[in-house]
């Protein structure tokens, strides 16, 4: 038979204040006043602002006309910064993909906070925008104390990244002070649906991974975490025992376990250890619902609930991945270790990719990058930190000495010396010999090259190969 745990939570004097409703300032400007606000732009961008026509909301239309640069709407708003505070207004327009900066100035004007989001994508319809006070960071200035105690202007901007033309309309925008966050969390309470004698669904939260609490049946089983407070974090992840995972289940948030937000669902889980990526998270609540999986039952060892820093960005998401796994399943640059690589590309192109060292090939600015792995016909994974890489001034100068005695005096012309037979040749160990030996006068001939049969000991090669030699 299921049984579900009521909660018994003993929540401390400091959870306590933290938990206070959040004590919102008025408005800063519901944009009620147009003319308080200007619109500019940088040289060659067209910007302007205009009513909407519904409230108090206030759009920014751009038109980038092909270059880079910004387009923005800015205006005196003096402010006196709590200790811990949030700015939250709405959005919503039409528009290409571009940053969205929101800037806070001090009365110099030199010194600029700022929150910067790169690639924002702006929806139809109003969307609820929100920075908190770690988000807003210094962005430049003279002065040596980047605290932001006050800011004399505020600025909303649309810096080009794909540039075009749009539209982007705000509204509702505030500021709200906080209380700050408790020097410790309480402990987390979990329930869940059902759960074997001496297997409870608290030793999936005891911080042992040698403890498990196991489901009493399989089918949909519900498993509740109550995190005490609300809370930010970044990411979760779940531990499986062998065997007795769930392969689909979601995820859900609430601050009151009546309104529930759906932020993950996993539908092909393989066990083992699940990373979720739940980047900006905030919940007192978290709900598992586990639908399916290959055993009688399931059976998780633990619960983690990751801070921000975990889902900060996904590249921040897989760097805390690869340490935990054996080097060299991840690519080396998640593990922040340099490597040499060049620019691919066309002479005259518009797209250029990236090959390193290590063999990844990012096929473009900003693109996604392939990475060569190589498993063995017994399931052996190789990968870059199985091999030994080495830089050498030998092989430099052998190429560019290779690319002159082919007739190329800057020894650079990779374009045209990838189709040069007699640089070809002088790569292919082969043919050294023909450097060393046997090359004669015929050599010093300027004929067109001739395909050769592979029982012939001399050809002629054009232009000047006697310096074709091996270092």
């Amino acid at each position: 038979m299921s049984v579900v745990r009521p909660f018994f939570v003993a929540i401390p004097l400091a959870a306590m204040v933290w938990m206070r409703a959040v004590v919102a300032t008025p408005a800063l400007d519901a944009f009620a006043d147009a003319g308080a606000w200007s619109a500019i732009a940088s040289d060659q961008v067209e910007a302007s602002l205009r009513r909407p026509g519904e409230g108090n909301a206030l759009c920014l239309a751009f038109d980038f006309h092909g270059v880079s640069g910004y387009a923005a709407m800015r205006r005196s708003f003096p402010i006196d910064f709590p200790g811990n505070y949030e700015f939250a207004f709405r959005v919503r327009g039409e528009a290409p993909r571009n940053a969205l900066q929101f800037k806070l100035g001090d009365a110099s004007g030199d010194n600029v906070w700022w929150v910067n989001r790169t690639g924002f994508e702006a929806t139809h319809e109003w969307r609820d925008v929100r920075y908190r006070k770690r988000e807003v960071v210094f962005a430049w200035g003279p002065t040596p104390d980047r605290m932001l105690r006050h800011s004399e202007t505020l600025e909303l901007t649309v810096y080009a990244e794909n540039g075009g033309h749009g539209e982007l309309c705000f509204d509702a925008l505030a500021v709200h002070a906080l209380p700050s966050p408790p020097g410790t969390f309480p402990a987390i309470r979990a329930n869940a649906t059902s759960a074997q004698r001496d297997a409870s669904i608290a030793q999936s939260v005891d911080g042992k991974p040698e403890t498990a609490w196991r489901s009493n049946g399989r089918g949909t089983q519900v498993v509740t975490l109550d995190l005490g407070v609300v809370r930010e974090f970044g990411g979760l992840v779940l531990h499986w025992n062998e065997g007795a995972y769930a392969s689909a289940y979601d995820v859900d948030l609430s601050n009151d376990r009546r309104h529930w937000k759906r932020v993950r669902s996993v539908s092909v889980g393989n066990g083992g250890t699940d990373p979720l990526y739940l980047p900006e998270s905030e919940a007192r609540y978290i709900r598992l619902t586990l639908r399916e999986g290959p055993a009688r039952g399931y059976a998780l060892s633990e619960v983690e609930i990751k801070d921000l820093a975990f889902g900060a960005s996904a590249n921040e998401f897989f760097a805390a991945l690869a340490k935990q796994a054996p080097r060299g399943a991840f690519p080396r640059a998640f593990h922040a270790e340099q490597t040499y690589w060049t620019v691919l590309g066309i002479d005259g192109g518009h797209d250029s990719g990236l090959l390193s060292e290590d063999g990844a090939l990012e096929v473009g600015r900003g693109g996604f990058s392939i990475e060569p792995f190589l498993v063995d016909e017994g399931g052996t994974l190789t990968s870059w930190a199985d091999a030994a890489i080495t830089h050498s001034l030998e092989d430099i100068l052998r190429f560019r000495m290779l690319a002159i005695g082919a007739g190329y005096p800057d020894g650079n012309d990779c374009a045209v010396l990838r189709d040069d037979p007699a640089f070809k040749m002088a790569l292919d160990p082969r043919w050294r010999w023909i450097g060393r030996r046997s090359l004669g006068r015929r050599c010093a001939r300027n004929r067109p090259f001739r395909a050769y049969p592979n029982n012939v000991r001399y050809y002629t090669i054009p232009h000047r190969p006697k310096v074709i030699i091996s270092i």
